[in-house]
């Protein structure tokens, strides 16, 4: 958690650096929508042409139990990401603007399952892993502008990322710890986000 903060205000820094060399004629501020039932705020500054974006996405982590006579399961989930890039804007028509660029992100994530045996065997198992994945995506998307003020986005983010991480697993009386390393990239329904700013 420490490394994403310390990311995390390495992209404001950064942000607020480029966006004090640049004059400034636009300002943008509001929600975006992951997946649908992820959301995150955003900031953009910049011309009408070319914006600096600022994003942290909140991933809405989630806790459940299942609970049997011989046995009990929690499982549980959460994570942040953090996007820094710049994009850039094409008039289609007069309310319609096409939007593309790139984003640097960093984001953390931390899962659990815990598995505890009730029966006579006492086969308990637990898994826990943290991964940190930087990566890099690509910007496509539209915008449309409801009025002088409201703007609805929307866009696709392909993209490219290396993860690593720690994983421990426990199964009865072993246990065993791994690193995590790979690669992913491509795109999926989960790489589009809605936005909904306000722009000043």
């Amino acid at each position: 958690m420490k490394k994403l903060l310390l990311f995390s205000s390495v992209f404001f820094c950064l942000f607020i650096s480029l966006q004090a060399q640049e004059q400034t004629k636009r300002k943008e501020a509001g929600i975006v929508f992951y997946s649908l039932d992820n959301f995150g705020v955003v900031y953009r500054v910049g011309s009408d042409r070319a914006l600096w974006r600022m994003q942290t996405l909140f991933l809405v982590g989630s806790s459940r139990n299942h609970v049997a006579d011989s046995s009990e399961v929690h499982q549980g989930n959460n994570g942040v990401s953090v996007r820094f890039g710049r994009e850039f804007r094409k008039e289609i028509s007069e309310k319609l603007f096409l939007r593309y660029g790139a984003d640097a992100f960093f984001s953390f994530q931390n899962n659990t399952y815990e598995f505890d045996d009730k029966s006579i065997d006492n086969y308990d198992q637990h898994t826990k892993t943290r991964i940190y994945a930087p990566g890099v995506a690509f910007v496509i998307g539209v915008n449309y502008e409801l009025n002088d003020h409201l703007v609805c986005g929307f866009e696709l983010l392909p993209s490219v990322s290396y993860q690593g991480g720690k994983g421990s697993q426990r199964s009865g009386n072993i246990e065993n710890e791994y690193d995590i390393s790979g690669f992913d990239y491509g795109i999926s329904s989960g790489s589009a986000l809605l936005s909904i700013v306000y722009k000043f």
